[in-house]
């Protein structure tokens, strides 16, 4: 079951997929910057998003690596299109991964992670 024209709910997960270092979150969208939050190695950080008829829902968050400095990335982590539910994320959970390499995206209905981004690097700018 993927994007609806009538109210639903949407389920985000960001997992610390990385060999070893914390990674720093902090999520924000039209209506709501919810606070930074530490993910330990192996694990994950959720929360939902219900949507509505009339309205239209996105939240774009920071994943920053503390340990090595100036890498960062922002990205669309959730976005209430037919496109963005339905074709990059195959679902209402979507399922992003920071990696060594970057940051993933699970594609539910075609069953791998989507390469999305790279760390940048910040530390210059």
């Amino acid at each position: 079951m993927g994007w609806s024209l009538f109210p639903a709910r949407y389920w985000v997960m960001v997992e610390n997929g990385l060999s070893e270092d914390t990674v720093i979150i902090q999520c924000e969208g039209t209506k709501i910057k919810m606070p930074a939050v530490a993910i330990p190695v192996k694990n994950s950080y959720n929360f939902s998003i219900y949507t509505y008829m009339l309205t239209h829902h996105s939240m774009e968050c920071t994943v920053t690596r503390p340990n090595v400095k100036g890498e960062t990335v922002t990205f669309l982590a959730f976005d209430d299109s037919i496109h963005f539910i339905d074709h990059r994320c195959g679902a209402r959970h979507c399922h992003w991964k920071a990696a060594d390499d970057g940051i993933y995206l699970f594609n539910y209905r075609k069953n791998r992670y989507n390469f999305v981004t790279g760390w940048l690097d910040t530390s210059n700018v």
